[in-house]
């Protein structure tokens, strides 16, 4: 074992001893739980202390949550059916043809031919037209143009055109402007210049042809009827034809007669089925076969009928009833008591002659008190010893300041020994009571600690 571990224990019992005494104060945790640690003045045991405040009881609030159970969904299986079922097949038919007698009707069809023409072009018509043209203007000698000098006499204001420059012009002349001047005109001659020669008139020449086509086809594009025909052979036309009924035309003659039996078309349909417009049943009928009947949809019994069966594979599970939750009892919250209220102690018993404030009791003794006291003050029956009784004559006022001085110092004096008392026989810390007993212990144990210590060091 360590040093460390040694000095737990003296330790543990020195700060036992200075935090947990006897008769402290119960407004501080340590104080309330240390009688308990240490078996002094236990929670049962009266507490002989004076003027302690009561402690009220905690209580700590626990929720119980909600008590309930799961009622389980209630379900069915349902599934798919089928069965082979026998089918038949039953004839239909209709009418194709009905039965009737026909004739032959034959004629001699002749083919002919009308005769078109139209007129084809091969020059066209071409007027005559005049010779065009204009005239164009030709210089033969280009015009002869001189200069002229203009000037002006300065006096005078005459002028005169001159051939030639002055090069010294004197007699106040003086240079105006200088023009020129057609000397001899141009020599012109008009020629007429063809710019398209003139046309003679040249005629039409067409030629016409025809074309035969038959009188069934009609006349081709742009050609005229001319109203000739041609025979260019015949064919003979037949028919049959229901009784009562001719064909459409001239020439036709009627021969033989021949039968023909009714036409009817026949088809097999499954029986149920409906009957296709325009057929009726015939009444036959014959073997279809099986087939696979399956159901649509699910159920948990089988269709009315016989021969149905499960379809493999086709089961569902069809709920009834959802899974829910039923609460048998609801939450609730509990008040629960942690710790015990302490009731307060008696209030400590003070000096008959002051009050609980350390002034003097004045009650009875100042002239004119009223007859209804404060709760603690002494009724007028049993008044305090030194007091006046009310029909008793009042003191005089010097006496009674005296006596109240007298016992102002009195107070202030006991209350300064209860002082100086209290503070030898407590703790600085805490305040609570220390008894030599208590500090013998301490010292012993902070002496044992030590020497562990230092064995522990001699021995290592």
């Amino acid at each position: 074992m360590s040093s460390t571990r040694l000095l737990v224990l003296p330790s543990l019992a020195l700060a036992a001893v200075f935090t947990v005494v006897p008769g402290a104060s119960a407004a501080t945790p340590s104080t309330v739980a240390s009688p308990a640690l240490i078996g002094f003045n236990s929670p049962s045991e009266p507490d002989s202390s004076c003027g302690r405040a009561a402690v009220p009881a905690t209580f700590e609030t626990v929720h119980h949550p909600a008590v309930s159970r799961t009622l389980p969904a209630q379900t069915h299986s349902e599934w798919q059916w089928q069965r082979a079922v026998s089918t038949a097949d039953v004839e239909v038919s209709r009418l194709v043809v009905a039965a009737a007698r026909s004739y032959s009707w034959s004629r001699v069809v002749e083919h002919l031919e009308a005769e078109y023409s139209r007129t084809v072009i091969d020059q066209a018509y071409v007027p005559a037209s005049p010779e065009q043209g204009h005239l164009v203007i030709e210089i033969l000698h280009p015009a002869v143009i001189e200069p002229r000098w203009l000037y002006e006499q300065d006096e005078s204001g005459n002028v005169r055109w001159e051939n030639k420059p002055f090069r010294n012009p004197g007699q106040g002349w003086d240079f105006i402007d200088i023009e020129w001047f057609e000397v001899r005109p141009a020599e012109i001659r008009e020629v007429w210049e063809v710019t398209r020669a003139a046309v003679s008139e040249t005629p039409e020449v067409s030629h016409v042809e025809t074309e035969w086509v038959s009188l069934d086809d009609g006349a081709p594009a742009g050609f005229t009827a001319t109203g000739a025909t041609r025979l260019v052979g015949s064919t003979v036309e037949t028919a049959w034809l229901p009784e009562g009924v001719e064909p459409d035309g001239g020439g036709w003659a009627r021969g033989a007669m021949s039968g023909t039996a009714a036409v009817t078309e026949e088809r097999w349909i499954p029986e149920g089925d409906p009957v296709p417009d325009g057929f009726a049943p015939t009444g036959a009928i014959r073997d279809g076969g099986s087939t696979l009947e399956t159901t649509s949809v699910t159920s948990p019994n089988a269709p009315e009928g016989h021969g149905w069966e499960v379809v493999p594979g086709s089961e569902v599970v069809v709920t009834d009833v959802e899974e829910t939750v039923e609460v048998e009892t609801a939450a609730w919250d509990e008040q629960v008591q942690v710790t015990p209220g302490v009731a307060a102690t008696a209030p400590c018993a003070a000096d008959p002659a002051e009050e609980p404030d350390g002034q003097p009791d004045l009650d009875g003794v100042i002239e004119g008190a009223p007859d209804d006291a404060a709760p603690g003050d002494a009724a007028p029956d049993d008044a305090a010893p030194g007091d006046a009784a009310p029909d008793d004559a009042a003191p005089d006022e010097a006496a009674v300041a005296d006596e109240a001085a007298a016992a102002d110092e009195a107070a202030v004096a006991d209350e300064a020994a209860a002082a100086d008392e209290v503070e030898r026989s407590t703790l600085p810390a805490t305040g609570a009571e220390m008894s030599p007993w208590l500090l013998a212990l301490g010292g012993s144990s902070l002496l044992a600690g030590l020497a562990l210590v230092r064995g522990r060091r001699g021995v290592s």
